[in-house]
């Protein structure tokens, strides 16, 4: 049995499009590290947010409710600031807060897709479209987060990510996982062993029910909006 002390988390979702004809032309996959040993103060700095943006800690606060016009649904905005254009600012006060108060660290894999050059990071799938091949962003994580395991001493990671839209979604992120292990060519010699201290098994989980989800929908949402060229959040 692991001792929680020496395992530690990375806690991850994915924005942007995979296809490579999307409008987007930006796709990230990450979040941010942690020791699971942290898991309670990080909630606790959550919960603070949400009840300082929203009067209430029992809401799903998500990266898209700082975003007016983009992504937004049609189910309330919990936010007690109804002016969109002052939302910019608290979502940099909120990340500027996890990063302050909370021990975790920023893990993430930001994709370009150049239409001029798909071939070195693209595959087709069945029907013929042209999609990310996911394998090299894993691969990028994969080695950023066993590199954190190891600077901090630990016995294990665990990669946790956001429910995908399906079961066969998630089957094939797996698979993709699984692949960018057994094919991985460790750069330096050390890191072969660190890669093995990664668990290959990806948790899925459900932002409803677990608060560390909603805090890397958050993160990698202004991430990605960033990288698109959003001038608020670079």
């Amino acid at each position: 049995m692991i001792d929680n002390a020496g395992k530690y988390l990375l806690v991850c979702d994915d924005r942007g499009s995979k296809s490579w004809k999307s409008a987007s032309r930006i796709y990230t996959l990450g979040g941010f590290a942690m020791a699971e040993t942290n898991r309670k103060g990080l909630i606790d700095v959550w919960e603070d947010i949400k009840y300082q943006l929203c009067g209430s800690c029992d809401v799903e606060l998500k990266w898209s409710h700082f975003f007016p016009g983009r992504h937004q649904n049609t189910s309330e905005n919990p936010l007690q600031e109804t002016d969109p254009t002052k939302w910019s600012d608290l979502a940099l006060s909120a990340l500027e807060t996890l990063f302050d108060r909370a021990n975790i660290f920023p893990i993430t894999c930001i994709v370009r897709k150049d239409p001029t050059q798909p071939e070195s990071m693209s595959e087709q799938t069945r029907k013929g479209v042209l999609v990310l091949d996911l394998k090299m962003p894993l691969s990028v994580l994969l080695l950023q987060f066993a590199w954190y395991v190891g600077e901090n001493h630990g016995v294990v990671g665990e990669i946790w990510c956001d429910q995908l839209g399906s079961r066969k979604e998630e089957a094939h992120l797996q698979g993709e996982f699984t692949a960018a292990i057994t094919d991985f060519t460790a750069p330096r010699p050390d890191d072969q062993q660190l890669i093995e201290r990664v668990n290959p098994t990806i948790r899925f989980l459900n932002s409803k029910d677990e608060p560390l989800i909603q805090v890397a929908d958050f993160v990698s949402g202004v991430i990605w909006a960033a990288a698109e060229g959003d001038e608020q959040y670079l």
